[in-house]
């Protein structure tokens, strides 16, 4: 981050003693600049930001997931529905309430999963990392639906508004009494998925 004498001293302020020992002693400090900048984005406006990271000297199968929440914490019952979906796994979580020292900055919740592709397949971070957040934004926000529609992003690299599209024209053929099911759509077209990506 680069800030004028003043803003820096601000931060300063504001963050040197809003991190927990369990945090300070799981991340460096260059990782508690990178939260910050996610911290200082949120308001009541936009309470919710995710990253998605690869988890170093670990090959491609696992991947890391940051979700900063403003103002209360994202239980597991909640997150861990959308990420199924989505067709990952997770393996482990740890969750950090971070405490910004001026009174009009509530507390910050970070919730920070290892997950795994459902499927034991890999994740190319780097390439999926846009795709991955943007849905998993507008789910958790209730613009995108939560189904196993969501798999295809990873599955065949669409976007959300694509699977949007892909729904659609499956709830469609319903309309028209075709006799498959939603889940049996959604699971036909994971296993399909250069098909899904060609629709």
């Amino acid at each position: 981050l680069a800030h004028d004498p003043l803003k820096a001293k601000q931060l300063f302020e504001r963050y040197s003693a809003a991190f927990s020992a369990g945090y300070r002693d799981r991340y460096t400090p260059a990782a508690a600049v990178e939260d910050i900048r996610a911290i200082e984005s949120l308001s009541s406006q936009k309470p919710l930001s995710v990253e998605f990271y690869p988890i170093a000297d670990d090959g491609t199968a696992s991947i890391g997931l940051k979700v900063w929440s403003y103002n209360r914490t994202i239980p597991l019952s909640e997150r861990v529905p959308i990420l199924e979906n989505m067709g990952f796994r997770v393996v482990d979580e740890s969750t950090y309430d971070i405490t910004p020292s001026m009174q009009e900055k509530p507390d910050i919740w970070l919730n920070d999963m290892l997950l795994e592709r459902a499927d034991g397949g890999s994740v190319d971070a780097a390439q999926s990392k846009p795709a991955l957040e943007s849905c998993l934004v507008m789910v958790m926000r209730g613009v995108a639906e939560n189904d196993g529609y969501n798999a295809l992003v990873l599955e065949a690299d669409l976007l959300w508004r694509d699977i949007t599209l892909i729904r659609a024209l499956s709830r469609y053929l319903r309309q028209i009494r075709v006799a498959f099911s939603q889940d049996y759509m959604w699971m036909t077209l994971r296993k399909h998925s250069s098909i899904a990506a060609q629709l």
